[in-house]
């Protein structure tokens, strides 16, 4: 369990490592923004599927009332990133690319804190229930 959550956190990390490059340039690189806008959202999908079906369960005995937090703070991270996909599309990139790289550093922190926030709680309690095993 803790190596496939860490395999998605790392994965997440690459794609936001890559858009984050991206968003340097002065022009947009349409296609690879594209790219790297797709590999985000499917890894944040396939990690918040395993979080909810897979993680969650096993361990919010341990800690129930901080994984009904992350829970909750999950899903608004969710909405508020469709949200921006949603109001992003690539002629809307096109069009007002200065404003997207402003706003697209905001969300990049946003998700590298949710990381960051997801590992403090959950390593230590995936490696607890190991041990309670």
């Amino acid at each position: 369990m803790l190596d496939r959550l860490q395999a998605l956190h790392d994965a997440a990390i690459k794609g936001i490592d890559a858009l984050e490059a991206l968003a340097t340039e002065v022009e947009p690189r349409l296609a690879e923004v594209a790219a790297a806008r797709l590999a985000i959202s499917k890894v944040s999908r396939v990690r918040a599927s395993f979080l909810e079906a897979t993680v969650y369960p096993a361990i919010e005995a341990f800690a129930p009332q901080a994984i009904a937090g992350l829970r909750s703070r999950g899903r608004e991270r969710m909405l508020a990133s469709s949200e921006h996909i949603k109001r992003w599309t690539t002629a809307e990139l096109q069009t007002n690319w200065p404003e997207y790289r402003v706003l697209s550093k905001g969300l990049r922190i946003g998700m590298r804190a949710r990381i960051r926030e997801e590992q403090a709680l959950l390593y230590p309690l995936i490696l607890r229930l190991r041990k309670a095993a």
